[in-house]
């Protein structure tokens, strides 16, 4: 029995950027043929299978699927059936957040290595005694009387260190015009306390214990490195606890920095990600839809089969 295949190709192109190439092994050209192979392949289908089989796909939504890249790149693009793209948005990003860890990490070690050796090597005990020797030369403090350290008479001793009043009446001399100082040493070991003891050694200065190798006073190498900063030809000589101290500081701030690009690459793949579903939405919707006809008609005294296959873009 002669069966004639009648093929109806009905086709709506929303966009044109994609389309399959089919060679044809009866020509010696290529020819290009606007529709599915795969819903094509339920034209070989038995008839009575075919009969039955219509079936429409819905659109996905391209606001959905940026919606969801947004929130975790390469998500859209697996509502988009993109997996290829959303395997590369999904690694990239994975590797972007677990730098940003590393590096927030090693940052927060190093700080608090720098924090350490700040408070190993700088004494805020010898600072405010040094606020004091000036209050007492400059007459802003009236009848003081503070225990020193026998074993240094220029240090305030650590009873009166831990006097809760003594420093307060310090502090409130710290900023006294005739003291000449610019700062306000913070009151707890902010991030700003450790800043400063090393940036305005013309203040704090006085504080780092191998200030004294920095002094050509023989005689009275405690008194030189007392007022070594007060000289400001000297604020560009740092001792070499001075040195190590900010090159961690530095050390500690490159690592933040780097921890804070991998940050903003984050972010910059979640847009761009969530773009790319946007655009893998619009590529899948080209092709959503098909249905398959069957049909029996008489051709003369022949019985004919017709099928049909409508696919629209």
């Amino acid at each position: 029995m002669r069966l004639l295949i009648i093929l109806s190709l009905f086709v709506s192109i929303i966009s044109a950027s994609e389309r399959d190439e089919i060679k044809s092994p009866d020509s010696k050209t290529d020819r290009i043929v606007d529709f599915n192979i795969e819903k094509f392949s339920l034209m070989h289908q038995s008839e009575d299978s075919v009969a039955t089989s219509s079936q429409t796909l819905s659109k996905k939504r391209g606001i959905h699927a940026a919606l969801m890249s947004a929130a975790i790149p390469g998500l859209g693009e697996v509502y988009a059936k993109s997996y290829w793209r959303a395997a590369i948005f999904f690694a990239l990003d994975a590797v972007l957040l677990t730098s940003y860890f590393v590096y927030d990490g090693k940052g927060e070690d190093e700080d608090k290595t720098m924090k350490a050796f700040g408070d190993l090597h700088w004494s805020e005990r010898k600072y405010w005694s040094k606020v004091y020797d000036l209050a007492l030369s400059a007459q802003v403090w009236e009848d003081p009387v503070l225990e020193m350290d026998p074993d240094n008479p220029r240090i305030i001793s650590e009873d009166e260190f831990q006097n809760t009043d003594v420093l307060k009446d310090l502090r409130s001399l710290e900023n006294a015009t005739e003291i000449g100082y610019t700062h306000t040493l913070p009151t707890t070991q902010t991030q700003q306390y450790y800043e400063m003891i090393y940036k305005y050694l013309h203040q704090f200065g006085v504080g780092w214990d191998d200030i004294t190798k920095l002094t050509i006073d023989e005689e009275d190498p405690e008194y030189a490195a007392w007022i070594f900063y007060d000289s400001h030809a000297n604020l560009g000589r740092v001792t070499p606890n001075i040195k190590k101290y900010r090159a961690m500081r530095n050390q500690s701030n490159d690592y933040y920095q780097t921890a804070t690009t991998m940050l903003n690459l984050m972010l910059l793949n979640h847009v761009l990600s969530a773009f790319d579903a946007a655009l893998a939405v619009k590529q899948f919707n080209k092709k959503i839809n098909y249905a398959v006809r069957v049909n029996s008609q008489f051709d003369g005294i022949e019985q004919v089969t017709t099928y049909g296959l409508n696919v629209s873009w």
